[in-house]
């Protein structure tokens, strides 16, 4: 799905390669191949005008850009998580679920016999 011309799912990898500051970590932390999270970074790069992260010797670093971009991605994702799982209220009240327990003749007179009552 795309957002003012930003693919939504690109959010999650900008997150993970801001925080990993490497493609290869954050490729692994998504499940993806290096290739495709290169690829993800190359979209970012050209949807935000600039390179977020840079090679300094064998190390990635964060541009200013990265840096300013890190903590609202990561608190806007936070905020999604929260609100899509959120379970649904439960109403012991007005459940009508029907629970079955088995469970040897033993446990029935010495454990549940007596907390039925």
């Amino acid at each position: 799905m795309r957002f003012d011309g930003l693919d939504l799912n690109l959010l999650v990898a900008l997150d993970t390669l801001l925080d990993k500051q490497s493609v290869s970590v954050a490729a692994d932390r998504l499940n993806l191949s290096q290739p495709a999270m290169s690829g993800a970074l190359a979209r970012l790069r050209t949807y935000f005008g600039d390179e977020l992260l840079r090679s300094v010797g064998s190390r990635m670093v964060r541009t200013p850009r990265g840096d300013e971009l890190a903590v609202p991605v990561r608190e806007v994702l936070l905020r999604i998580r929260a609100t899509i799982s959120k379970p649904p209220a439960f109403d012991p009240a007005s459940c009508h679920r029907r629970i079955g327990i088995l469970c040897s003749d033993y446990v029935v007179r010495v454990a549940l016999a007596p907390a039925l009552r």
